[in-house]
């Protein structure tokens, strides 16, 4: 079968990135597949895949794809659940919005609506819901079946009326957790189906670190920020609330190392072995940011059978629930409650084992997400929709 896929936006967050390469990778297993994309294929981490690479002209600069999302934000009305309110004369119209954006990405996409009709695809899929000037791509194929994969993150707007069209357009919908799935579901009657993103087992640092050396309690925060460690205060409380633990806080760029209530002088973290390394050896994880979009990030830690303390309202907790691999809080209190729950001897081990074996079962296979993905995109009607 022939797909292209259209990537909507060229995002340089990790979780849409990966999430991008794990779509690409299971449907290029067994098809024949056309990447067309507003950036470079350097984005993408293509390397050794049978995936064709068509990039499309002009590239859509960083600067111009934030000014179309926070003109889409703030200038598009709101739809209202499955009875799609939109803007008319007295209102804000759609038609306005799109005469402020940037025209590149409009021209480009339109660009490549020949080719894209020259390779009649059997199934087109497009990944990200933001950029919807996508559809200009698809105006020579007005039957091929469109699988829409939006990757709506838990700050994502896609219930806007600039949307729409595009949600109308789509044949099915793919989503990587439940909780996407409810935000999508409130603004489209289309099928939706969940597919659970595979992750690989951890395997141990390549080299021995001197991070590993004791059980801890290891609180991560925001993975992309600089040395705010020190000034976040749930992480300053886990560690002053725990004095007889260690505690150590860190991030991609630095580490904190809290004894007895008290920092201490250690060598910053040099290399992701030293992460994995204090992941490894942690009694429980406090995550703080696991993740916008789908949180893979827990997933691993749960593979390796580490507890996890996240977020209630993040896409972490779900994994939590479903597996009973961790616990969740609200507040500072019911995160310091977490703690207490996730250190006795009986209960954190179990959670441990149990998120373990739930992420073994259910993320662990990447050639079983490759079949799901494959019968989501086949283009007869309602298959889709009997995948979950």
């Amino acid at each position: 079968m022939r797909i292209c896929v259209l990537a909507a936006d060229a995002s340089n967050d990790p979780e849409y990135r990966s999430g991008h390469l794990a779509v690409l990778s299971a449907l290029s297993a067994c098809n024949d597949v056309h990447l067309f994309s507003l950036g470079d294929e350097n984005d993408f981490a293509l390397d050794g895949l049978p995936i064709a690479f068509h990039s499309t002209r002009p590239r859509l600069s960083e600067r111009a794809a934030l000014r179309r999302d926070l003109l889409v934000a703030n200038f598009s009305k709101p739809s209202a659940g499955t009875e799609y309110e939109r803007a008319d004369t007295h209102d804000w119209p759609s038609e306005s919005v799109d005469q402020i954006l940037h025209r590149d990405t409009v021209d480009a996409w339109k660009g490549v609506a020949p080719l894209l009709a020259e390779l009649a695809p059997d199934v087109v899929v497009i990944l990200d819901h933001r950029d919807r000037h996508v559809l200009g791509a698809l105006s020579e194929l007005p039957d091929v079946p469109v699988v829409l994969i939006p990757l709506v993150d838990t700050i994502a707007t896609p219930d806007r009326v600039q949307f729409d069209e595009l949600f109308l357009r789509t044949t099915s919908i793919v989503a990587f957790t439940e909780a996407e799935r409810g935000q999508i579901a409130a603004r489209t009657d289309t099928p939706i189906v969940v597919l659970e993103l595979p992750v690989d087992e951890p395997l141990p640092p390549a080299q021995p670190t001197e991070f590993a050396s004791s059980a801890h309690v290891l609180v991560l925060t925001d993975a992309e920020s600089d040395d705010h460690l020190q000034r976040h205060p749930f992480a300053h409380l886990v560690a002053l609330a725990n004095p007889t633990q260690r505690v150590i806080v860190a991030s991609r760029r630095a580490a904190v190392f809290w004894q007895n209530g008290r920092r201490q002088p250690q060598p910053e973290l040099a290399t992701e072995d030293d992460l994995f390394a204090l992941v490894a050896s942690a009694s429980v994880v406090v995550d703080l940011h696991p993740g916008r979009l789908y949180a893979r990030r827990t997933l691993h830690i749960q593979y390796m059978g580490v507890p996890t303390i996240v977020p209630s309202r993040s896409r972490a907790r779900e994994y939590s629930e479903k597996g009973n691999g961790g616990l969740w809080f609200c507040n500072a209190g019911e995160m310091l409650w977490a703690l207490d729950a996730a250190l006795d001897p009986e209960i954190g081990p179990a959670l441990g084992r149990q998120g373990r074996a739930y992420v073994a079962a259910q993320h662990g296979s990447s050639e079983r997400f490759a079949e799901l993905l494959a019968l989501a995109c086949r283009p007869e009607e309602g298959v889709a929709a009997q995948v979950s």
